[in-house]
């Protein structure tokens, strides 16, 4: 089951990934009451995973500390089956099964459901909201998040020009919490998660994909799921994390300073 669990796990209606339910709520903490105070919430009922919760808080303090401003604000986060029906429904029946598919994941392949999604707009202290596709045009301080997410392991899930890699169209409310150096890495690359999975799976632990960002170093590779355990061979003492592709495999990251960067 572990295939299914991680920072990395793709949930895909194109490639026909699922979520494996049922979703361990005791993962889950609703933002309202918990949250950080640089950011605002649509409601008081949002839950999300407390990894992402976390970076969410180290990220919106920033662009407090930088802007002064405390005006973005989560709109969804984790979603039921049962919710993920009724959005899917709606949409079928307002835009039809073609284009609806296209707006809104079907129940079980959508990433709200692994609690790693958010949504978000902008709603401003005079209590004006936009939409964060326009929000830059009021002010180019809402453009912020697409600049400095992958500092705190966000990537925009679904651009503009990858709807025929994602089978989602374009989403710039829309980020997925993927974890530092991942979410660089494919900001830097102009990769979705799609395109960084595929390749990533290309890398072995005799042939790691290694790259830099923020001051560390990171070694990444692949282990296809073996039978019922697979087994991991790592340094000793070394500082890692694990996770599922929700697939057929493992992705390893290796973390250290790195000492050539100051």
């Amino acid at each position: 089951q572990d295939v299914h669990r991680g920072d990395l796990i793709l949930v895909s209606t194109l490639l026909e990934r699922a979520y494996v339910f049922p979703q361990d709520e005791r993962d889950l903490v609703t933002l309202y009451g918990n949250k950080s105070d640089s950011y605002r919430v649509s409601s008081s009922a949002i839950k999300l995973s407390r990894t992402t919760m976390a970076a969410l808080d180290a990220m919106f303090d920033a662009f407090f500390a930088e802007t002064g401003s405390r005006d973005y604000q989560i709109t969804q986060g984790y979603r039921t089956l049962e919710d993920q029906t009724e959005i899917y429904d709606d949409y079928q029946e307002i835009y039809g099964a073609e284009q609806g598919a296209l707006l809104a994941a079907r129940p079980g392949y959508s990433e709200h459901h692994t609690g790693m999604a958010i949504d978000m707009n902008v709603y401003t202290a005079a209590g004006v909201s936009y939409s964060l596709a326009t929000a830059g045009d009021t002010d180019p301080i809402y453009t912020w998040i697409y600049t400095n997410a992958a500092k705190y392991g966000f990537v925009l899930r679904y651009p503009e020009s990858k709807t025929a890699v994602t089978g989602i169209t374009n989403e710039p409310w829309h980020f997925r919490y993927v974890g530092l150096g991942h979410a660089a890495y494919m900001a830097e690359n102009s990769l979705t998660l799609e395109e960084y999975l595929a390749r990533v799976a290309a890398y072995s632990a005799a042939s790691p994909l290694e790259f830099a960002a923020d001051g560390i170093r990171y070694t990444v590779y692949y282990v296809p799921l073996s039978g019922s355990e697979t087994k991991l061979e790592l340094p000793l003492g070394a500082d890692y994390t694990v996770s599922g592709d929700n697939d057929a495999g493992f992705i390893v990251t290796l973390c250290a300073k790195d000492a050539t960067i100051e």
